[in-house]
């Protein structure tokens, strides 16, 4: 069985991703003839920019699944009609998913992966290069491209300059910064002037400081792992209201619940990072997606609250439900950090 860093070395090689790509492409025309479309792709973008992103989505699930692996890298072309066919349930699993739980769960990070290439895109001070795997910059158009372990690009600190909050982080000035800043300590990892990187290594080493799944206040260095409430809310009665809902729902929660629902929702980690956190071989996406549907169906009553109200109301005030979201998990995360 391959390492996911062997494995990722695999991937990362040209004729290899290539293969890739044209397995992607099959799995374009699939999704293409059945009307259907990832989650959190972009619906008015190009084929060739859908074909991209279905590329990076069929690079994650390949990575994310080890089965697969060990056939892929003895004969591509004689897996790619598996690999296909697994890609292809794992899509239905994704817009199911989507679907059941449409307003509930806010993928960012496609969003911001293509903010981050539309900003660095225009920036003078960044030079884009195509890749074989995915689109890569540098500060100079003699920048080379160089293979850093993630542990390295780990160990790369957050500038104190940039606000660790989503929302505040995700504008162009404080993207420019971090970028000038993680380019600079990759250049000095690698020991040369410029290296051409990743998008989506950049982006990986964001995640490490910042989730970009649900967003949270962040008070302070000290506590920086407990959400913090950010939005106003709603009036003082309403919060009130909202208040009593939410320790409701966070009893209706089992401590294996409370944990599954904090990490994926609150903390926005994947589902290989929840899977270890808890000790777990598999992931918990199932169990995540029916405390989703749970949420769904509870808050259904509150018409001015849910994203997906009982028929014939209108949807609740998006405000509304970003602060029992986050009021949920400021709740959690006071409860659950002392114990982790």
């Amino acid at each position: 069985m391959l390492s996911e860093m062997e494995f990722s070395q695999w991937l990362n090689q040209p004729q290899h991703f290539g293969q890739i790509k044209k397995m992607a492409a099959g799995i374009q025309k699939r999704l293409v003839v059945a009307n259907l479309r990832l989650p959190g792709t972009d619906a008015g973008s190009d084929p060739q920019a859908a074909l991209e992103e279905i590329t990076q989505e069929l690079a994650a699930f390949l990575i994310e699944t080890p089965g697969l692996q060990p056939m892929l890298v003895h004969d591509a072309n004689a897996a790619t009609t598996t690999v296909i066919r697994y890609f292809l349930n794992h899509a239905r699993n994704m817009i199911r998913s989507s679907a059941h739980s449409q307003d509930v769960y806010k993928d960012n990070w496609r969003a911001f992966r293509r903010h981050v290439l539309a900003v660095l895109g225009d920036a003078d001070e960044f030079v884009k290069f195509s890749a074989p795997r995915d689109m890569a910059f540098g500060r100079s158009d003699t920048a080379r491209p160089v293979l850093i372990p993630p542990e390295k690009t780990a160990e790369i600190p957050f500038p104190p300059d940039v606000p660790a909050h989503f929302e505040r982080m995700n504008q162009k000035k404080h993207i420019l910064n971090l970028a000038v800043h993680f380019w600079g300590h990759c250049a000095e990892i690698a020991g040369t002037r410029h290296v051409r990187m990743n998008l989506n290594d950049f982006i990986s080493w964001i995640a490490m400081y910042v989730p970009l799944q649900v967003t949270r206040e962040i008070p302070d260095e000290t506590d920086a792992t407990i959400p913090r409430i950010s939005t106003p809310g709603p009036d003082p009665e309403k919060k009130s209201c909202v208040e009593a809902w939410v320790n409701n729902f966070y009893n209706r929660l089992d401590a294996r619940q409370k944990q599954i629902f904090y990490y994926y929702e609150c903390l926005g980690y994947t589902g290989k990072q929840v899977a270890k956190r808890m000790g777990r071989k598999s992931h918990l996406t199932y169990q995540r997606d029916l405390i989703r549907e749970d949420l769904k169906a509870f808050l259904c009553p509150l018409e001015w609250v849910s994203p997906s109200p009982e028929k014939g109301h209108a949807p609740g005030d998006p405000d509304a439900f970003h602060f029992f979201m986050e009021t949920l998990c400021a709740t959690l995360g006071q409860n659950l950090e002392k114990t982790f």
